[in-house]
């Protein structure tokens, strides 16, 4: 989990730097990259990301600032990763 948490957060903030909104965080939605796919190194953070998002079809363009964006994705991911450290399956139903 540990290694999970910091990378899953760090896709949801790069996402939030092209404001985008991907409105149904949910674990479901979080999947591992394949091992065999080349994958490039992200410029925002320095390494190539373990994860993927995915089920963009409620994601929206915002205008709303990074930092906003960045809070409110974060707050839904903590909750799902610290809980299911713990054994809970948190997936929230979509709004």
């Amino acid at each position: 989990m540990d290694t999970i948490k910091p990378d899953v957060l760090a896709i949801y903030s790069d996402m939030g730097r092209f404001s985008v909104e991907h409105m149904d965080i949910a674990w479901r939605n979080i999947v591992a990259a394949p091992a065999t796919q080349e994958s490039i190194v992200c410029p925002y953070h320095g390494h190539k990301h373990q994860w993927r998002m995915v089920d963009f079809d409620r994601s929206r363009k915002s205008n709303i600032p990074l930092d906003q964006i960045e809070f409110a994705s974060n707050s839904w991911l903590r909750n799902i990763i610290n809980n299911l450290a713990k054994g809970y399956v948190v997936d929230p139903e979509p709004f």
